[in-house]
């Protein structure tokens, strides 16, 4: 349990490997045992079962059969293996790493399973296996907060992240994950702070923990973890009541009624009340988040809410068998719109998880045994604080895995079956000389197990697509090395992706091919579509290459070089249409573009987006800066014609006007300064523009326009006697003009 909880949680496989041999080595020494358990336990049964699931997952399949469980998997695994010349597993499992990492995950939890049902078969026992529980989880909590308090940026100074680490590090790097397990620790603790077969320092200790752990639950800023906190401590404080109030277990003697009454009930609920007005003094980001919750997050397609919609899709593509424990992640990017975006290595609810893994079949088998575990646990509801503390710690985990999947890693499924254990233990009985011989064959068979799983979880038969990512990264892959990678995942899009580059660089049409199938492995990555583009401008296909570039753009997070290549290869018009008038990054894209030297290609994108009426009043504040900032003759007109009503102010307007003047797009300068009757402000700037819109009708030649406009402006009380000399100035050249052309002579 140690090394799986500081061991980064048990996320790391040589971890997990390090755990299936601990895990074996407690358990050799039963081999000879002559007792046995009376009965299966529920827990035992659920893991084994799960293993069990994940072992016929990679037992091979007929090809006919594997098309009528699951055709799109299937097909999408044989059309890969046609293009490379591949020959992947032909079971159920979409990806067969995945899969075995995921029965040796249940090989170790069950085989740590039956040493926890073991020990809890005593009360001292599961006294001891809470305790331990606790006690790390608020060991956890005390590492959490010196990591804070020293500022660290690494684990333990030496495991370092590669994106951008969290504001609090503990053994758990995911502050969901890191939340659930500080949650469990709380509720825990509260229920051992009221069990009273201890000394009065521990319990004093276990208060400790419970604001420990509860105040780190909080500084997660998890909202799941928050909402299973409260959910938990509140189920371990009614269970502590409900026991008093039924007079206790029959196993507890009527006369302690009294002392838990006076001792054990009373502590248990100011250890609640504590946890809670922690969580009240500390929870002001959760409450913050929990306030800017809307029914707007479960339809934001980036959400874990669009992710479970998606997750149907895969359901009903694979109803029977499920996809594969542990090949979610690759078959997951295919069937959700968002994946260009925001990757999941789970769908982040474990009830849909275990359908889309197992299928509903095994789904079901799953449930009825989980229903069972509830049924037996339950009955033991009055047998005092051990109980209460684990049927809080369970509720948290409930809670929190309808939005999480905590469980999914060692450092917390670990501790959960060692709390599990407490709930669902059976008697030992003595086991006839017969039997004998085939449990210890049984107990042989699951140390060969564990010791077979930590040598696969240390093997390239188990490496992650992540891992397989970084190495493809690492080092120039040949194509041989991308054709077994491709074997062991086949619905892998990065290998084919790599395979299509270096096709292409040989000028060979399988890269076409093998790009085609990567996008239908990943439909939404805009790498592929950036590489489709690329390969269809080299081919002269210049309209196709611009729509290819503008999907990449729409799911590209950091879209500045795609703009830089895209301006450096196509016209402004092209450059302009590969750019998504759509964009929400209306700001950046113009800022790149300005930053990139293309003032053309702003007006001409920025016009587009004026057409699709998404952003008017943006787009027009960026077309006047255009204009400003560059003179950009058609940035002037778009404004005039696009923004007049929307441009920032009067004196903007102005501005605009005698640059449109200078351009000579004298209808554009009527139009813009059309309502200049009706500026308030400064008497002096509304005459000036309504002098130069005067002018304008002037050079378009419409004389009568340009006597109503000068007689309109001398009579409107605007007019100071200076500016009053250059309407006079005005009309006279005016009636010179006419009379000139009405007596066909030169004007003067």
């Amino acid at each position: 349990m140690l090394v799986a909880i500081f061991g980064v949680g048990g996320a790391l496989r040589g971890v997990q490997a390090a755990v299936a041999i601990l895990v074996a080595l407690s358990l050799a020494p039963r081999v000879w045992s002559r007792r046995e358990f009376a009965r299966p336990s529920p827990l035992s049964v659920f893991l084994g079962l799960a293993a069990l699931l994940c072992a016929v997952q990679l037992v091979p399949l007929p090809r006919g059969l594997l098309f009528v469980l699951e055709p799109t998997g299937a097909g999408l695994r044989e059309d890969g293996a046609l293009l490379l010349g591949t020959a992947p597993a032909t079971c159920s499992s979409l990806d067969v790493p995945g899969t075995l990492r995921g029965l040796a995950f249940f090989v170790i939890l069950l085989g740590f399973a039956m040493h926890a049902l073991r020990i809890a078969t005593t009360e001292r026992g599961r006294f001891q296996l809470l305790a331990l529980v606790g006690a790390l989880l608020g060991l956890v909590a005390v590492v959490v907060g010196l990591h804070h308090v020293f500022g660290a940026t690494s684990l333990f100074g030496v495991y370092e992240f590669h994106h951008v680490g969290p504001h609090l590090i503990g053994p758990l790097l995911n502050l969901n994950h890191l939340g659930c397990a500080m949650a469990m620790g709380a509720v825990l603790a509260i229920g051992l702070a009221a069990y009273r077969r201890q000394p009065t320092w521990a319990r004093v200790g276990w208060l400790t923990v419970a604001c420990a752990a509860g105040s780190v639950t909080v500084a997660t800023v998890s909202r799941g973890a928050t909402i299973s906190l409260v959910a938990g401590a509140l189920v371990t404080v009614a269970v502590l009541l409900g026991q008093h109030l039924s007079g206790g277990s029959s196993e507890v003697p009527k006369r302690r009624t009294a002392t838990f009454l006076t001792s054990s009930l009373p502590i248990g609920v100011v250890a609640a009340c504590v946890v809670v007005l922690v969580v009240y003094t500390s929870a002001s980001n959760v409450g913050h988040q929990l306030a800017n919750t809307s029914f707007d997050e479960v339809s934001h397609s980036n959400t874990k809410f669009a992710a479970w919609r998606s997750a149907m899709t895969l359901i009903e593509e694979a109803p029977w068998l499920g996809n594969g424990r542990g090949a979610f992640e690759a078959a997951f990017t295919h069937v959700h719109p968002a994946s260009g975006t925001v990757t999941f290595s789970h769908v982040e609810n474990e009830y849909l998880q275990a359908i889309v893994d197992w299928g509903v079949p095994g789904a079901i088998l799953l449930g009825i045994t989980a229903i069972w575990f509830a049924v037996v646990a339950l009955r033991k509801w009055r047998d005092g604080p051990l109980v209460a503390a684990a049927l809080g710690a369970i509720v948290v985990v409930i809670a929190q895995s309808n939005v999480d999947f905590g469980i999914e890693l060692l450092g917390i499924a670990i501790p959960l079956t060692a709390v599990a254990a407490t709930l669902s233990y059976v008697p030992l009985r003595e086991v006839t000389a017969r039997r004998l011989a085939i449990a210890r064959g049984v107990r042989v068979g699951q140390l060969v197990m564990l010791v077979v799983g930590a040598l696969l979880l240390l093997s390239s038969a188990t490496t992650s697509i992540d891992d397989e990512h970084e190495a493809l990264q690492k080092r120039s892959s040949t194509f041989d090395d991308l054709r077994a990678a491709a074997e062991r995942h086949p619905l892998d899009y990065f290998v084919y992706a790599r395979a299509a580059e270096v096709m292409m660089r040989r000028n060979d049409p399988l890269g076409v091919r093998l790009l085609n199938h990567a996008l239908m492995l990943h439909p939404t990555h805009p790498g592929l579509h950036r590489l489709a583009a690329r390969l269809l401008f080299n081919t002269g296909h210049l309209q196709q290459a611009a729509l290819e570039y503008a999907t990449a753009l729409r799911v590209e997070k950091s879209p500045e070089s795609l703009l830089t290549e895209i301006v450096a290869v196509f016209p402004p018009e092209l450059a302009a249409a590969a750019i998504p008038a759509d964009d929400p990054q209306i700001d950046l894209v113009v800022a790149t573009l300005d930053r990139l030297r293309h003032p053309e290609v702003t007006t001409i994108w920025l016009g587009r987006v004026l057409e699709l009426g998404t952003n008017n009043a943006r787009a027009c504040d960026l077309v006047y800066a255009n204009v400003m900032q560059h003179a950009e003759p058609r940035a002037a007109e778009l404004a005039a014609r696009r923004c007049a009503k929307l441009l920032p102010d009067r004196g903007a307007r102005f501005a605009l006007a005698e640059v449109l003047m200078r351009q000579q797009s004298y209808a554009e300068v009527v139009k813009l300064l059309d309502d200049v009757e009706s500026w308030p402000g400064r008497r002096d700037e509304k005459v000036r523009a309504w002098l130069v819109r005067c002018d304008a009708l002037a050079a378009i030649g419409e004389p009568d326009a340009v006597k109503k406009c000068l007689r309109r402006l001398g009579t409107s009380g605007d007019v100071t006697e200076d500016q009053r000399g250059a309407i006079t100035s005005r009309l006279q050249t005016l009636e010179a003009a006419q009379r000139a052309r009405d007596l066909d002579v030169p004007p003067p």
